[in-house]
């Protein structure tokens, strides 16, 4: 896949955003994913504050569709942001300071691993976000997660994809994972999270019966808990990592114009960026010293051989004090650029 491809799939997002249908769906995804509405009765909800919050929510999302910072992260990343997002501290605190645009669109060649609180594996191979206030004034950022059912389909999009009908069609490749708001000085919490009372009173609401009509009896739904629910993939974890890493010294930001004519066009008709911001490893020469004589080394690939994060400490210009950031330590990326990255959970474990 060429970094390229990125600004016409973005392009081809934008087009669905235009599609009132398909805010529609949008709209009722976000209504899922917060949960909020299974906690009203349906009269009660139509003029709720939180529907409205719910209505600003989703044209965020379509705001950052019809126009944001392009981004394309090459496969060999996804495993390191993975890894490196299992290491961080639940303690750790959100700095949307250190988020690199206002508004970002980043597709992932090889997608992340989010398991949901229905045990399902999900494949998010997209991930936007827009910078935000909260009610209280606090700055966060509001991000959805989605699938390319075109590229990777994950569990859910090939259950759909077996189904064809309207609503299949009028998804089109991406297809709905869920959205969050993180705030600032919001701790990252544990890497899975159970379901609180709210979230199961939402996840009851869409849990039906086979043949998908009628709504779980109480004893059903005891049972339906106990045995299929289990805890799911804190996704701000991953989200996060993602932002960290991008700043780190063992990464290296590109950025690529589009390649022809007929897409520079496309995309100028479209009003979008004109290039893409390749996010990769920071391209290294390895050699190996022997006798006194430096040689080129013919590795067969490449592998991390360490990697865990420290808080450093740096002077703060503005007040002269000191600050501490998160840096990501010892990551030896090993090999020649040309050759695949191995990365076995094995490799890590060893290298602590």
């Amino acid at each position: 896949m060429k970094p390229t491809d990125a600004l016409d799939i973005q392009a081809y997002f934008k087009g669905k955003c235009g599609d009132k249908r398909w805010q529609d769906l949008l709209q009722t995804y976000v209504e899922i994913s917060v949960g909020k509405k299974y906690l009203y009765k349906e009269e009660e909800w139509e003029n709720s504050d939180h529907k409205k919050a719910i209505g600003v929510y989703a044209k965020d999302i379509l705001e950052v569709g019809t126009g944001a910072d392009c981004f394309f992260v090459k496969d060999e990343m996804s495993d390191l942001v993975s890894f490196a997002s299992s290491k961080l501290d639940e303690t750790d605190e959100i700095d949307i300071n250190l988020v690199p645009t206002d508004k970002g669109f980043a597709y992932f060649e090889k997608p992340l691993l989010l398991q949901d609180v229905r045990g399902r594996e999900m494949l998010i191979n997209l991930i936007l976000w827009k910078k935000v206030f909260g009610e209280d004034g606090k700055l966060g950022l509001s991000i959805s997660l989605w699938n390319d059912s075109y590229k990777t389909p994950d569990e859910v999009a090939k259950a759909i994809l077996g189904t064809p009908d309207d609503v299949t069609r009028l998804l089109g490749r991406f297809h709905w994972i869920s959205c969050k708001s993180i705030f600032q000085h919001e701790k990252l919490g544990k890497e899975e999270v159970l379901a609180n009372e709210k979230d199961l009173t939402s996840i009851r609401g869409l849990t039906f019966r086979e043949g998908g009509k009628e709504l779980l009896s109480d004893e059903e739904w005891e049972h339906y808990k106990a045995t299929k629910l289990t805890p799911a993939t804190n996704s701000t974890r991953l989200v996060w990592a993602y932002f960290l890493i991008m700043s780190q010294t063992l990464t290296e930001v590109s950025k690529h114009k589009a390649e022809n004519r007929a897409q520079r066009k496309r995309i100028e008709r479209e009003n979008l960026p004109s290039e893409v911001l390749v996010i990769q490893f920071r391209k290294t020469r390895y050699t190996s010293v022997e006798g006194g004589e430096e040689r080129n080394v013919n590795w067969s690939h490449r592998w991390i051989v360490g990697g865990h994060w420290r808080w450093q400490p740096y002077k703060d210009p503005v007040s002269g004090g000191e600050i501490k950031k998160r840096i990501w330590i010892s990551p030896y990326v090993k090999g020649p650029d040309d050759k695949p990255l191995k990365t076995k959970e094995r490799v890590y474990v060893l290298a602590k």
